[in-house]
């Protein structure tokens, strides 16, 4: 757990050094945003303030990604801008309407919601990451540090039996580690040309 949680600090650290994160992908983010957001009512049904407490953490480093995503990454453009919105407006009336179910239904409803969001944060980053080639922005540490979380924790499945656990882990244990090969093959290498998006900032100048 404090492997995992050592991501969002390491990220959001390269992200406030990095002036233009190409490598970011708003529309994942705003994907793990969603999942993270579902995690938070789980938690807050079941009543593990702890869970929460942790969860409405990676909610606000990720709040601040996503911020400086679009603020700054000349490569992010008006289409991927607005199907993270989309995401995350969804994910507000998905939320929404969970609270007006009984608290059985809305367990459940919660938990496939944040595994939803986390697990199609894995392959809208990674696809992206192999479109652009550029992985300015992504911290190589905070993804070795998340992997060698999602690995225990995947064999924690495999000690109490737990096939979520495992499904769930493995499934983003593979999708870190394919994240940490694209960052390692193209962080020495030019990028290749992609159209420039002109920032939020200079459109107000």
């Amino acid at each position: 757990m404090a492997l995992i949680g050592l991501y969002f600090p390491l990220q959001n650290w390269r992200l406030i050094l990095t002036r233009n994160p190409i490598g970011i992908s708003f529309l994942a983010f705003a994907f793990l945003m969603a999942g993270i957001a579902g995690y938070i009512s789980l938690a807050l049904h079941l009543g593990l303030v702890g869970l929460a407490a942790g969860n409405i953490s990676n909610f606000i480093f990720t709040a601040l990604i996503l911020f400086l995503v679009w603020k700054r990454s000349s490569a992010l453009s008006k289409k991927e801008q607005l199907a993270g919105f989309i995401i995350l407006a969804l994910a507000v009336l998905f939320l929404t309407a969970i609270n007006t179910v009984g608290r059985q239904n809305a367990v459940a409803l919660s938990g496939i919601m944040g595994a939803a969001g986390i697990v199609a944060f894995y392959p809208v980053q990674n696809f992206d990451l192999l479109r652009k080639r550029d992985p300015a922005g992504l911290s190589l540490m905070a993804f070795i540090f998340l992997a060698v979380g999602l690995f225990f924790y995947t064999l924690l499945g495999f000690l109490v039996d737990d096939t979520t656990i495992i499904i769930g882990n493995g499934f983003s244990l593979v999708g870190s580690l394919i994240a940490i090969g694209i960052i390692l093959r193209y962080r020495h290498k030019p990028a290749p040309a992609l159209p420039r998006v002109k920032h939020r900032s200079a459109a107000h100048s």
